[in-house]
């Protein structure tokens, strides 16, 4: 268990929420942090009461295998909040095989590094993570499972031709 998480472990030993540490403490960080998602529309009852989820996608024009992730993240983003979670969306690093040049390998692991620091510095209880391709598949899992929060991995399907007008 990380430092961090050991002063949200409740009393009868079932862990808190992650996101307490940021929105659940009366002091001026936890003021900060409500009051900034506010503006995003959350109430400080929601912030206190409900887990937050990101959506960590992949999704670029460049990358055909996850260019269909931008209306998937949509269906994802309603079924958190019909879950009754609250949904933030963050971008990653997209790595399109095909395209990156020399090759799209070390980015792999920067793409890892990347949803790692993003998850440990963000108040995710858990995470889905979007991804399509060679890289953007395994990198997202292995920088969840460094991070140690709940996840779960939705591919892309095959990359769908579309009209370039």
């Amino acid at each position: 268990m990380l430092d961090d998480d050991k002063d949200a472990t409740k009393s009868n030993d079932k862990r808190a929420l992650r996101s307490a540490r940021w929105f659940r403490k009366d002091d001026l960080p936890g003021f900060i942090h409500r009051s900034t998602l506010a503006a995003a529309g959350w109430s400080r009852q929601d912030l206190m009461e409900r887990p937050v989820v990101g959506i960590l996608n992949t999704w670029s024009d460049i990358n055909p295998c996850n260019m269909n992730l931008r209306v998937l993240a949509e269906d994802v983003r309603t079924g958190i909040i019909e879950a009754g979670g609250i949904p933030f969306e963050t971008p990653l690093m997209s790595l399109s095989e095909n395209i990156i040049k020399p090759t799209s390998f070390p980015f792999r692991n920067l793409l890892a590094m990347e949803v790692e620091e993003c998850v440990r510095a963000y108040p995710f209880d858990a995470v889905v993570l979007l991804g399509g391709c060679d890289k953007t598949q395994p990198a997202p899992i292995m920088g969840a499972v460094s991070a140690g929060v709940p996840f779960i991995f939705l591919a892309s399907g095959p990359a769908t031709p579309r009209s370039a007008t």
